[in-house]
């Protein structure tokens, strides 16, 4: 591991296992439950390779499981936890991965927090690590919580939706099927980064051949989202 590559102002992430690796997972879940004390501590991961065996050095009282980043967040404010880990390198590529760190009602952390977490696990030594005692699927509820604001919504165009072989490929069918739209799932093997055109000529082929109103397209862990318009151009995020 490499604490000094791996901490940065916000999150903390970096190629595994040569910078984030079991070992500083083993530590940071050190931090967090010295510095925070949490009675419910919950954990969940995403699709990367890495990630089950980092996940599996958080000492959690509640698993979420393999969810994207946006249902991770629900989840920790439906089941009232104190602090949250969600293991993630987001939009970064495969080969990397990293933390990302909620407390109460899933408000992250700030750079001095993080700060402090840094300095923690400069000094702490490899630990055991209990089983979480509990898992929950928070998906369903996410599903009908997503559902439950565009209950009204009617429009009658075609989308087609990227999810890119990520968590967010079986969500997106669900809600998109429940609420009676238009549209083509397409899961190319991309880049997990949206914002790189490179990730969109996929989407954009298909926009343009199927005469789409509109594309959607998600990153690695799904809390980031862009639009195409119906050349398959993106439409500036603001």
């Amino acid at each position: 591991m490499d604490i000094d590559k791996a901490f940065h102002l916000y999150d903390v992430r970096g190629e595994y296992p040569v910078v984030v690796n079991e070992n500083l997972a083993n530590v940071i879940s050190q931090a967090v439950v010295n510095l925070y004390k949490p009675k419910k501590l919950a954990v969940a991961w995403d699709s990367r390779p890495s990630s089950p065996k980092l996940a599996a050095q958080i000492p959690a009282t509640i698993s979420f499981g393999a969810i994207p980043t946006p249902v991770f967040y629900h989840a920790v404010i439906k089941n009232n936890c104190d602090f949250g880990i969600m293991v993630t390198a987001s939009h970064i590529q495969a080969s990397w991965n990293g933390f990302k760190f909620v407390k109460k009602d899933a408000t992250p952390l700030d750079q001095g927090e993080i700060l402090k977490i840094k300095k923690y696990c400069v000094k702490a030594i490899i630990a055991n690590v209990a089983k979480p005692s509990i898992f929950i699927n928070p998906v369903p509820s996410y599903i009908q919580d997503i559902i439950s604001h565009f209950q009204n919504l009617k429009f009658s165009g075609k989308i087609i939706i990227d999810s890119g072989k990520t968590l967010v490929s079986s969500i997106a069918k669900e809600i998109f099927t429940q609420l009676g739209l238009n549209f083509i799932q397409i899961d190319p093997d991309r880049n997990l980064n949206p914002l790189l055109e490179e990730s969109r000529q996929v989407l954009k082929t298909t926009v343009i051949k199927e005469k789409a109103n509109f594309g959607i397209i998600w990153d690695g862990d799904g809390d980031r989202v862009i639009f195409v318009d119906s050349a398959g151009a993106l439409i500036p995020p603001t």
